[in-house]
């Protein structure tokens, strides 16, 4: 005849066996999810330093205005290791801009080699004698060029230095040059 607590008595816990199938189970998901969670990752980064961009060049314009004088953004590409995006004089741009070259490409259409300067009369005008567009993208870190899907662009218009921004659309024009494509826009467009 058994003891009484023989009855009672339940197994407790995981035998090894089970315990690796659970681990081999979560790492083939993480092995899975990880590469999608980095570029998701990235992207927010290259939304990021886009986003300050934009708003070290409108912060120039407004602050000409407000302190009534002129403002320069400038927008470095020479450091090896990042991009440089200030302003001058002091309270033009509120703080320096740095984007990681290793992740990220930047280009312009802008005339001239860096650095890049937007002047902004004290009226919010601009110097600009021709339109510039910076361009952003991603890069591809396993082979090191560039994701064209990932790219964004900002347009600054020559005279009254108006800011839109788009996609990267490669040889969107005639001219087979990269344009900047208002995907807002585009709901105008005949051809739609």
């Amino acid at each position: 005849m058994l003891p009484l607590n023989a009855l009672n008595k339940k197994e407790e816990g995981l035998t090894l066996i089970e315990l690796m199938v659970v681990v081999i189970i979560a790492g083939i998901a993480a092995a899975a999810v990880l590469p999608n969670f980095i570029g998701s990752l990235r992207q927010n980064q290259l939304n990021q330093a886009f986003a300050e961009l934009k708003i070290a060049i409108k912060e120039a314009q407004t602050n000409a205005n407000r302190l009534s004088t002129s403002c320069t953004v400038t927008v470095d590409f020479s450091p090896s290791d990042e991009y440089i995006i200030s302003g001058s004089p002091e309270g033009c741009v509120n703080e320096r801009i740095t984007v990681n070259k290793d992740f990220f490409e930047m280009t312009t259409t802008a005339p001239g080699s860096s650095p890049y300067e937007i002047e902004y009369d004290i009226d919010g005008t601009t110097t600009l004698s021709d339109q510039q567009t910076f361009f952003i993208y991603r890069i591809n870190e396993s082979t090191g060029n560039r994701i064209d899907e990932s790219g964004k662009c900002l347009v600054i218009s020559n005279g009254i230095g108006m800011i839109r921004t788009g996609i990267y659309a490669p040889d969107a024009d005639a001219d087979g040059e990269p344009e900047c494509i208002n995907e807002e826009n585009l709901r105008y467009d005949n051809e739609n």
